[in-house]
């Protein structure tokens, strides 16, 4: 049986070595790996200097780049083992896919992938704004409570006690920051910094608490907005959206601190993109899964709660009169009840200091106020604020004017995308306290309201331009439309 088995596999596998690697995926149009559409290294030469390459780097990695230390006096041997195994992997690739023959074949791989590329380019933009002096001053110079956070976050690891006992707000940034703390103390005492958790200081972890709760997940929002884009308005929204939202200075300030801003902003905008997705396919996965977005959301900062609205849009427009015997509406509630207890997993252990402290900070936005930071028609303040300071005018200008365009196109997806940001504008403009931070969930769909105006009136141009002049020249009117308003925000960041 076996014998027959092996003849029977044979034919197959000849087959298979006959072929090599011609076969080849029509799927997509550039990669063909005959020779006529790309250049190879010529083999067998390519896998003998591949095996060689591959040797030298298990040998570098098993010795700790010992036999390379020749070169010590000049280089680094760190520096010559990185660039050896970088040297094995991208010869490996290079006989994988090999590279083109011609300028024009490089113009169709960019123009291929354009989209990843620029989407690169924008996070690598974002990350670099946030991460660009998020240790300046430091240890010595920190914003106000920045201190005691980070303070309180290392007694809950000393201690060995993971319940905050501190509830204005949500414990998901401790978690965060927790987590982040014990990461660098593992990584950092092989090389001697500290040989207990004891000896942790703040001064030692606010740079971390920083890049951790603040320049990453304020970069990642970058990148669901443009997923979020892409999927309302298109691809050239999305990126221009991701763009804008990149530079936005209220968004690239808020993410250079350890506060609960950043974490707000990213699970906000991953909350409203859960829930188009469940209007899209709908399901019972996807609504309890909108649950668990909102839970977190909410276990970042209080007022995340907002993105409850939106799902029980979604479910009333998906289920119509259907919503309240469908179990879409339930399971999204019992996700958000779990999500929050990822994030505040200790609430209902301190449940009436959890209930003290919320309704401490209730009564204080709605009724008392606070000193020096409340007034009434907060909404002009707001305003005013973005268009100096969060946004810059320009941008603020085109998100009213997309806004207009995105009413006038309303369908059931734009209505949730807006519920969020047009309520929770008005709820903080009526509370007696005026904290700008407090908008900062807002920015995401500014940049992307922003954006979808910017795109339209590009395309209004070149369509202008078209009947007047031939297509080269109508090309030309979206980039430089792009082009000018960028360079009017920019203008807009040296204020």
């Amino acid at each position: 049986m076996r014998r027959e088995s092996l003849r029977l596999a044979r034919p197959f596998e000849r087959q298979r070595r006959a072929e090599g690697r011609a076969i080849v995926t029509t799927d997509h149009p550039q990669r063909n790996n005959g020779p006529k559409d790309r250049w190879f290294p010529r083999e067998p030469l390519a896998h003998w200097i591949q095996w060689l390459l591959l040797l030298l780097s298990t040998f570098t990695i098993l010795t700790n780049a010992y036999f390379v230390r020749f070169a010590e006096g000049a280089v680094s041997r760190k520096v010559l083992a990185y660039a050896l195994v970088a040297l094995a992997g991208v010869w490996m690739i290079l006989r994988r896919y090999g590279t083109p023959r011609s300028g024009a074949q490089v113009l169709d791989l960019l123009r291929w992938y354009s989209t990843p590329l620029l989407l690169g380019v924008i996070l690598l933009v974002a990350f670099g704004l946030r991460l660009w002096d998020i240790g300046y001053g430091l240890p010595q110079s920190y914003i106000p409570d920045e201190y005691d956070y980070v303070h309180s976050y290392l007694q809950m690891i000393k201690r060995g006690d993971l319940n905050p006992h501190w509830w204005f707000h949500p414990s998901l940034k401790a978690y965060v920051n927790v987590i982040t703390y014990l990461v660098v103390f593992f990584v950092k005492a092989p090389s001697g910094a500290w040989s207990s958790v004891q000896q942790l200081t703040v001064e030692d972890m606010l740079y971390w608490g920083r890049l951790a709760a603040g320049v990453l997940p304020g970069t990642a929002v970058v990148l669901v907005s443009f997923f979020m884009g892409r999927r309302l308005f298109g691809t050239g929204v999305g990126l221009i959206g991701a763009a804008l939202l990149a530079v936005f200075p209220g968004a690239v300030e808020a993410s250079q601190y350890n506060k609960p801003d950043s974490l707000l902003i990213l699970m906000t905008a991953v909350s409203v993109l859960a829930v188009m997705n469940y209007m899209d396919q709908g399901g019972r996965s996807l609504a309890f899964a909108c649950g668990i977005a909102i839970g977190l959301t909410a276990a970042a900062k209080y007022n995340g709660a907002f993105v409850l609205l939106p799902f029980l849009l979604g479910v009333l427009l998906r289920r119509g009169l259907n919503s309240l015997t469908t179990p879409d509406l339930y399971l999204g509630a019992v996700g958000s009840i779990a999500g929050f207890f990822v994030g505040c997993p200790f609430f209902l252990a301190d449940l009436a200091r959890f209930l003290d402290h919320v309704a401490d900070g209730l009564w204080a936005y709605g009724y008392l106020g606070h000193e020096g930071a409340q007034g009434v028609d907060n909404w002009f303040h707001h305003a005013r604020y973005s268009a100096l300071y969060g946004t810059g005018l320009v941008s603020l200008v085109a998100s009213l004017a997309g806004l207009g365009l995105t009413l006038y196109r309303l369908n059931p997806q734009l209505a949730v995308f807006l519920t969020f940001p047009v309520l929770y504008y008005a709820y903080y403009s009526s509370q007696r306290i005026i904290f700008p931070g407090n908008l900062i969930p807002v920015y995401p769909f500014l940049a992307l309201l922003a954006a979808y105006a910017v795109y339209e009136l590009a395309s209004l141009l070149a369509g202008l331009l078209r009947k007047r002049l031939k297509d080269p020249a109508g090309l030309l009117a979206e980039p430089v439309v792009l082009a000018g308003l960028l360079v009017a925000h920019l203008g807009s960041l040296s204020t």
